[in-house]
């Protein structure tokens, strides 16, 4: 396949958006110390190999974060690789990142319906399946959060519930349309 044309191109795609693999780096190192090699293997199994960013992508971020003292080398591991952690000042420089990335993520929500319209109606299907299977992943992992409390947890599961109840009365009428127009034999 010629490298100009636009298959090519998606094909060649495995990055996420600009940005989000320094804001990656600094978000799993809050939660604890690790070396760039582990970071890339993370990713890799947390995406089933739709982003796998290279020792030439993730190290020069460690270098930068290193050198603005948003992480620093807490030890070194096996073959002398180096595990880092987040500083004080990535901490902070963490939460920063992650209002942008909120503010991104609103918009995406937007993106993502143009990109459904897009699609295929099968890999739609396919996309709508997956999305559903994580969203309980991710319902889990607010329901871990101690950021949020117990009440505003209850408040918004019930809220998804009421979301939930709709989509299913949704489906419950598309069948029994679809049903009422199969051929009687």
């Amino acid at each position: 396949m010629p490298s100009g044309s636009s298959a090519g191109r998606w094909q060649r795609t495995h990055g996420g958006p600009r940005g989000m693999l320094r804001l990656y780096v600094l978000y799993t190192l809050s939660k604890k110390p690790a070396t760039g090699y582990d970071l890339m293997q993370d990713m890799s199994s947390f995406t089933a190999g739709s982003w796998r960013p290279g020792s030439g992508s993730i190290y020069p971020i460690f270098k930068e974060l290193e050198a603005k003292r948003l992480i620093k080398v807490v030890s070194r591991g096996s073959r002398s690789k180096q595990v880092y952690a987040l500083t004080k000042q990535g901490e902070k420089a963490l939460q920063e990142e992650r209002v942008t990335f909120n503010e991104f993520a609103t918009k995406w929500t937007k993106i993502r319906e143009m990109v459904m319209d897009m699609l295929t109606p099968e890999v739609a299907v396919s996309l709508i399946r997956e999305t559903v299977t994580n969203n309980r992943v991710t319902w889990e992992r607010v329901m871990e959060s101690k950021s949020i409390k117990r009440d505003d947890k209850i408040f918004r599961l019930n809220e998804y519930k009421l979301l939930i109840e709709n989509e299913l009365l949704w489906v419950e009428e598309a069948l029994k349309t679809l049903k009422s127009e199969l051929p009687v034999r």
